[in-house]
């Protein structure tokens, strides 16, 4: 979580996607109950990819790391590789005619 602001009565607070995710935030802004009132809820823009950075209300970060979708401050990050490589001499071949 590298900074954090604030929106009406609600905490906000910036997260990186993390690699392979996509966060994908509300366009409209909403009422949310913060235990004594309604409350403005957060307006946000569209798709987050990876290593995009998103602003969201600190709970809703807490939950996404916690499932993945956000990277969390100081944890080592995976190594991503490249993938398979297939070349044309691998894998059935085909012949005309029998």
């Amino acid at each position: 979580m590298a900074a954090a602001s604030k929106q009406g009565d609600i905490a906000l607070v910036d997260a990186i996607v993390a690699p392979g995710r996509s966060v994908h935030v509300s366009t409209r802004t909403t009422q949310i109950w913060n235990g004594e009132k309604m409350v403005e809820g957060v307006r946000a823009g569209e798709a987050v990819g990876p290593g995009g950075t998103v602003s969201l209300p600190a709970p809703e970060v807490e939950r996404l790391q916690e499932l993945g979708f956000l990277v969390k401050p100081g944890a080592a990050s995976l190594p991503i590789g490249n993938g398979p490589t297939f070349g044309t001499s691998e894998g059935p071949k085909v012949t005309e005619g029998t």
